[in-house]
């Protein structure tokens, strides 16, 4: 099983990694997920973690997975988590590539999917 090369210990929004799985190409992208807050878990309670957030030194992102194939994108969000936090205080952002990696077997059956279906419209 391919895996993707670990996120940096800082991330921004469009951050990428790419992993081939035979014919597919499976991207990982960050985005930004503007709706959700530290409210929504209950961190304003914790520490200054909720501060840190509103100053902008961490955020909530998606792990979006697009695939390609042959460089022609068969879908831009084939699989995807949301909600998970990235430039975490004392975080290594290693949870986004674990996110990522478990996501890889969703994405490849998807474009698998889309291939089926476009060689049916094509026959």
């Amino acid at each position: 099983m391919q895996s993707f090369k670990p996120f940096d210990r800082f991330v921004r929004v469009g951050d990428t990694r790419e992993v081939q799985c035979g014919a597919l190409r499976i991207v990982a992208t960050i985005e930004l997920d503007a709706d959700t807050t530290p409210a929504d878990f209950d961190l304003y309670g914790e520490g200054d973690y909720a501060a840190e957030w509103q100053r902008g030194e961490w955020f909530y992102c998606g792990v979006v997975l697009s695939v390609y194939c042959e460089g022609i994108k068969l879908s831009d969000n084939a699989a995807a988590l949301w909600a998970v936090e990235a430039n975490y205080p004392e975080s290594d952002n290693a949870y986004l590539s674990e996110c990522a990696n478990e996501l890889i077997n969703d994405a490849i059956v998807e474009g698998q999917y889309i291939l089926k279906q476009l060689q049916r419209v094509a026959a």
